[in-house]
């Protein structure tokens, strides 16, 4: 009977852990939707991102290509070709280069960002299955999950410089270049190798209590996030400390993460085929996005605080972001212009997704009436006497809200009655006078003018 209430006790312990809070808190704040989808090559299995220009590089096992994208408008800009399944992918934007691990080769291919060709290859341990680049210390790390080390490869030379052994079956990595460790996920022992980049070395051993399948790092926090398969939870770890804080039950079957520090957001891919999880890494709070298919990896761009998906099955990249409304910045400003003249007006404005600007007048400022022509930040036209007085403004819309600028005022001029009557463009003609004039203070100082003083005056002379 004991040993059945300690058992009893035990098992409810770990479903306690297991669940960390009292069960999943889900909520939208801020909500996040998915605000545009694109169509990629086959079996899409890794995607990073390179914030020095803005693209996207998606490893494309089923047709051996990196495929090269727009992150604005995730239109495709360039291909790839490497020689066989590209399966993991990481990025070193300073040094212009992108490093693919090829699936079953034991090899890891250097590409040039600039050229968009494979300029080297580097031999590395038994089945590579996960990298990551640290930058700051010109390093990549390669996790070999078929001999249980990470290789360590300079970026400089693109050859391998160290070799450490971690767990079993090292199926995920990451990197906090602040702090200078990195983390393995090893599934096979169900622990996480903490490595001191300094020394090459494992420091310490954290053992989760489900086996790891990826690691993904917040920088800023310090904090190290572990997706524990399919047991549904994440494992929160301090990064100083080395020791499990808390595991959050999201449910589904987790695989790969990316944090957004500036966002306190952390995604989460689910391979059963529910949603993108995001967490707010600050309350741990959790909302799901509904995509109904499996996703594979996830990347994201702090600068936009967007998140790309892609999934294998759909061969599919999907865009979420956090819903924001529209914001005004720069209020457009009154301007004072003579007829046939140019009126200028800018705005800006920011939100999530990007909002469309219309421009409006009113002759009254209480009735509006919008203008023509395609949505734009900056309003220009030629002004007419009889849009004198006439106000502007801007409305920026996305699918969350609208916001409204201030109010400008327009001001137009008659150019004077004789140049009017002779047609001579008024813009035209002030251009000219001031030519004039400019030639007029350069031969003064050239001394070409004679003056003389009168009474501690300067006076031209006749």
């Amino acid at each position: 009977m004991k040993r059945t209430g300690a058992l009893a006790i035990g098992l409810a312990t770990l479903a306690a852990v297991l669940a960390g809070p009292p069960g999943p808190v889900f909520a939208a704040n801020p909500p996040y939707s998915v605000i545009d989808t694109a169509t990629v090559s086959q079996h899409p299995g890794s995607i990073v991102h390179d914030p020095s220009t803005n693209r996207l590089y998606i490893a494309c096992e089923g047709d051996n290509r990196i495929s090269v994208r727009d992150a604005a408008t995730g239109v495709e800009t360039a291909t790839i070709a490497v020689a066989t399944a590209p399966s993991d992918l990481a990025i070193d934007p300073g040094a212009h280069k992108l490093y693919v691990v090829r699936a079953n080769t034991n090899q890891v291919d250097v590409v040039s960002t600039v050229t968009n060709t494979v300029s080297s290859t580097v031999n590395v341990g038994t089945l590579p299955v996960s990298i990551a680049a640290s930058p700051a210390t010109d390093r990549v790390y390669v996790a070999n999950a078929g001999d249980d080390t990470v290789s360590v490869i300079d970026t400089g030379t693109d050859s391998v410089t160290g070799t450490v052994p971690v767990g079993q079956q090292p199926v995920g990595i990451a990197v906090n270049s602040v702090t200078g460790r990195v983390y393995t996920a090893n599934n096979g022992s169900g622990t996480i190798s903490v490595i001191n980049t300094a020394t090459v070395t494992v420091v310490a051993t954290i053992v989760p209590v489900a086996a790891p399948h990826s690691v993904a790092v917040d920088e800023t926090a310090d904090r190290l996030y572990a997706s524990l398969g399919n047991s549904g939870a994440v494992a929160v770890i301090n990064g100083v400390t080395n020791t499990v804080v808390q595991n959050v039950s999201v449910g589904g079957f987790r695989d790969r993460m990316a944090v957004d520090p500036a966002a306190q957001a952390l995604y989460l891919t689910d391979e059963s085929g529910g949603g993108v999880t995001v967490m707010d890494t600050g309350t741990l709070i959790t909302s799901v996005v509904a995509l109904g298919l499996i996703q594979h990896d996830v990347t994201v761009d702090p600068a936009t605080q967007r998140a790309y998906v892609v999934s294998i099955p759909t061969n599919r990249l999907t865009v979420v972001a956090p819903l924001i409304a529209p914001a005004i910045g720069t209020q457009p400003a009154s301007a004072h212009v003579v007829a046939g003249g140019t009126a200028t007006f800018t705005v800006t404005a920011t939100g999530s997704p990007a909002p469309a600007v219309q421009w409006e007048q009113s002759t009254d400022g209480v009735t509006w009436a919008p203008i023509g022509g395609a949505p734009s930040t900056t309003l220009s036209f030629t002004a007419a006497l009889t849009d004198n007085g006439r106000q502007f403004r801007a409305v920026a819309t996305n699918t969350v809200s609208s916001a409204t600028s201030t109010a400008a005022q327009l001001l137009v001029s008659s150019p004077p009655a004789a140049l009017a009557a002779t047609g001579v463009n008024a813009v035209a003609l002030a251009a000219w006078a001031m030519a004039i004039i400019a030639v007029g203070v350069v031969l003064a100082y050239a001394g070409r003018i004679p003056v003389r003083r009168r009474r501690g005056r300067v006076w031209p002379t006749a």
